[in-house]
Formats: C-alpha cells, structure tokens, sequence
C-alpha cells in the first residue's frame, strides 16, 4: 500500500534561500495564489519567498490570497493517482481558506471521473503555517513506515487536538483586519490597547490570547504560553520551532531565552512565512511552535 502526502503551500516549510523540506519528504503540493492588483502568482511556482518579501516593500498594493482551484487539486490528485495506491491532502484551516473546501469538490470530481482511482481522504488541519506543516511532515513520516491511509488519519487527527500549539506576534492587527481575517471588533479594541497582541489559534480561529506591553515581555509570554500547554509533560518530548516574517534580528534572542527557560526541550526549525501567510499578518511577525513526540 503507498500513500502520497499531499499539502496547499501556506504549510510553510520554507528554508532560507528560497529552500523548502517538501521533498525531503516527498510531500506534493498545490499552490496558494498571492496577488497583487491584477498580478496572481502561485506560491512557491511563479513567486518565490524572498521575492514576496521584495515586492511587499516595492508596491503599494496590499497582497490578497486565494486558495488553489479545485481544478489545481485535481490535476494534482489525478497525476498521484496513476502512482499511489492512497493519497493523503491536507490543508489550512478551513475557518481561514476555502483550499479545504475546494478539496472536497476536487475529491468528488476525481472518484466521479476516474473509475479505477486512488482512495482520497481529506484533512482540514485546523491550523495554519508552519505548525500546519510540522503535522504534514509528521504524516509523511508515518507515511515513509508504511502505513495505510486511513492509520495515518486516524493518528494525525487524534495527535493534533492536544500535541501541537503555535502563538504568534504581529507589529499591528492591521493587516489581519485588512485581509479579513479579525472581526472589526476585535481590530478596534486591540488597537485602542497600544499593546502587543499575542494570538493563538483555537479550533482553526484566530483568537487573542494576551496583550502584553514592550517587545521583550511579548516574547517571553508566547514562549511560556506555549509551553504552559504541555504542563507535566517532561522538556525532553517537546520542541519548539519559530516562523519569522521580516523578523530574523529577534531569531536568536527568542531561540536563546528559550534554551534558558526550558533547556531540556529540544530545538528544531526556524522557518520563513510564505506570501500566503504574511499576506494577512504583515511584516514583523514571529510564531512560536510547541509539539509533543515530534522530531524531524
């Protein structure tokens, strides 16, 4: 039995230098679309990171996203399936994108016009960015093992309800209001704050979990946050792993008191924020991940 992991981009395994770790695990996937005016481009396919990262300074536009089409996750499930007996396709958070619902439309066309085809089981992941991506790669871990399809989804399902937290800082909610992704409301009162917001992600929504005063203590509190959420759990079965758009100079900073407050948890990756992502977030955005029974 082989299994195809399959992903939308704004899983966010991006590398330095353009670099991603999708192959690396041989996971396939589909393109979110950033655009600029009239200029679509297909993440990772027509813009590069460090091009998005270029271009948001160099225009006046304000980026907006898409999903892939359910045409884009279709050619992707019938080119897999003529090689793979099952294919795994997750994505973002359905409360954030339509790529998932897309991928339903997608699945039905696929089983409808292909009389001998792959099994297709769909993942809505409940989550986003690279805390999104860190549960595609722990698929296609299992997936490397040999296990089935529907073993894979039954564990990544149940693991990623309690082994895997993110919270993220922004310079403003700006831009999360802007691309429609925080109610007025909530724009509106955090603004008025003049504080910095500490966000999380519950059940697939973006939620506030603190505001906080001066950037140092907003570090030390999505560092603490997250790791409250595994209290009991021994440092040893947890890592952690940061996500930076146009943030790098408090990388290490962040990496570092980090290794002073829990230094028996483990390090992992520092990943770059796609356009996708960044989009909506604006720059100067760091995310801090958390996960239980994880390694790379």
């Amino acid at each position: 039995m082989t299994v195809k992991i399959l992903c939308d981009t704004s899983a966010d395994l991006n590398q330095p230098n353009d670099q991603t770790i999708y192959d690396q695990y041989n996971i396939g996937t589909f393109p979110m679309h950033v655009i600029f005016g009239t200029d679509d481009y297909r993440e990772l396919v027509d813009i590069k990171t460090s091009e998005f990262r270029k271009k948001i300074y160099e225009t006046e536009v304000h980026p907006t996203t898409s999903q892939p089409t359910q045409f884009d996750i279709l050619t992707q499930f019938e080119n897999y399936g003529k090689e793979y007996d099952e294919i795994i396709s997750f994505h973002i958070s359905s409360k954030l994108s339509g790529s998932y619902s897309n991928a339903k439309i997608a699945k039905r066309m696929y089983e409808k016009s292909n009389k001998e085809h792959a099994k297709v089981y769909l993942v809505d992941s409940l989550l986003a960015s690279s805390a999104f991506g860190i549960v595609v790669v722990k698929a296609a871990k299992m997936a490397e093992k040999g296990l089935s399809g529907q073993e894979i989804v039954d564990e990544v399902n149940k693991w990623k309800k309690n082994n895997i937290v993110v919270y993220f800082t922004v310079e403003n909610l700006e831009w999360l209001y802007r691309g429609g992704r925080l109610s007025k409301t909530k724009y509106y009162l955090g603004s008025m704050l003049n504080k910095k917001p500490v966000l999380t992600l519950v059940d697939g929504e973006i939620v506030s979990a603190k505001t906080v005063s001066g950037i140092e203590k907003t570090f030390d509190t999505i560092i603490d946050l997250a790791f409250s959420r595994f209290q009991g759990v021994e440092q040893e079965r947890l890592m952690f792993n940061l996500i930076e758009f146009d943030y790098k100079d408090v990388v290490e900073n962040v990496i570092q008191k980090t290794k002073n407050k829990y230094p028996d948890a483990k390090e992992g990756k520092v990943f770059e924020m796609g356009g996708t992502i960044a989009s909506h977030t604006g720059p100067k955005t760091l995310g801090f991940i958390v996960s239980k029974d994880f390694d790379f």
